[in-house]
């Protein structure tokens, strides 16, 4: 099952009963992260939590595809349904995957977290076709995406941005979810018990100060080029 980019929030919050798998990939692998650590956290209070979850790479599956079922078929010895991550890159993998799906008994979530795929990737293909199978694509995030990502993240720090500020953080960050919001929980720790987020703030901790006077950003700013 493709899910439609207003469906994946509500998804990731609560996939409900009979989902055994989901697809999470994408050239935003930050995104691709977050959003897999969001779905896992839907079944497990901690991803760290060793008898509940399992975390494969794409070397692990090929040397070993039965490894990936042990992990699918184990019951956690302290009760709860388990999660199991696999981090597959740009693989593909599809061919040695589905039969394994096919005969999975059990109530664990398998989450893949993968990098860019094109619409004929054969996983793609198969988590979309299967009714008990999610496929999500994370694409880099636009505007609208950064500016709630910047509220949240400094919001949750009881901080507001002031409009120059913000302007200058859309204009920085957006090539990786992770990075940017890495770069916001530095901000927010920069600026520590103020009230709100300046240009000055932004520009001392995201901007490239060495290459702009704070005068010339604001100039930018405030013309709207995002260039300079």
């Amino acid at each position: 099952m493709k899910l439609q980019a207003r469906q994946i929030d509500s998804f990731l919050s609560d996939p409900g009963e009979g989902v055994l798998g989901a697809l999470i990939f994408g050239a935003d692998q930050g995104l691709v992260s977050e959003r897999a650590q969001k779905l896992a956290k839907t079944i497990v209070d901690d991803v760290s939590d060793p008898f509940r979850v399992s975390t494969l790479t794409n070397d692990d599956f090929r040397a070993d595809p039965a490894r990936l079922t042990d992990e699918l078929t184990s019951q956690s010895l302290t009760g709860g349904r388990r999660v199991v991550f696999l981090r597959v890159g740009g693989g593909d993998i599809a061919k040695q995957l589905g039969p394994i799906l096919e005969d999975v008994p059990g109530d664990t979530l398998l989450i893949v977290e993968a990098g860019a795929l094109t619409a004929r990737s054969g996983l793609r293909k198969m988590f979309e076709k299967e009714a008990n199978l999610v496929s999500i694509a994370c694409y880099s995030d636009d505007g609208r995406a950064i500016a709630g990502l910047i509220d949240e993240v400094l919001g949750a720090n009881g901080l507001t941005v002031q409009p120059d500020a913000k302007n200058f953080l859309l204009k920085q960050l957006g090539s990786d979810r992770l990075v940017s919001r890495r770069e916001l929980e530095k901000l927010a720790l920069f600026v520590g018990e103020k009230p709100s987020v300046s240009l000055e703030d932004t520009v001392q901790i995201i901007g490239d100060s060495g290459a702009l006077s704070l005068e010339e950003v604001a100039f930018a700013v405030a013309d709207g080029d995002g260039d300079k």
